[in-house]
């Protein structure tokens, strides 16, 4: 490291709290040489060698109480979105099946309609049936109302 960027030595787990990492991710670089360390005197194990940043400096991190309100706030806001978005979904659909109720209404109206067009046309074959000569009745017979 640079001799002017002032450094500070940590354990494991601070460089891992610090860095938002697991401390086996901290192990890791520090094997391949991407972090260094030192001994310190008193101390267990080894202290990674961590370059005082913003992001690194104790003096700014943010307690959690702070963090805490910053996510509780995001939470919200998404929330607000979110309550909005369902409305407005809740809207379309809402929309969408008067509609649907709306076309199956004339739909049934068609149906009613065809029905009794089939009805005066059964009426009507019925009445040419009977005029007819006798071997054309019962073949519009089994045609109309099938075989009886």
């Amino acid at each position: 490291m640079s001799n002017d960027i002032p450094a500070q030595a940590v354990s494991v787990e601070e460089a891992a709290r610090r860095l938002g990492l697991t401390p086996d991710a901290i192990r890791k670089r520090i094997r391949r040489g991407q972090l260094e360390t030192r001994r310190v005197n008193h101390a267990r194990g080894v202290h990674v060698i961590l370059p005082e940043t913003p992001h690194c400096r104790p003096e700014d991190a943010q307690p959690d109480t702070v963090l805490a309100s910053e996510l509780k706030a995001a939470t919200a806001a998404l929330q607000a979105i979110l309550a909005h978005q369902e409305s407005n979904t809740a809207d379309v659909l809402r929309e969408a099946v008067s509609t649907l109720k709306e076309q199956l209404v004339i739909k049934d109206q068609q149906l009613a309609e065809r029905d009794r067009q089939i009805l005066d046309l059964r009426a009507v074959l019925l009445e040419m049936s009977n005029n007819r000569p006798k071997g054309l009745v019962p073949r519009l017979r089994v045609l109309l109302w099938g075989a009886l």
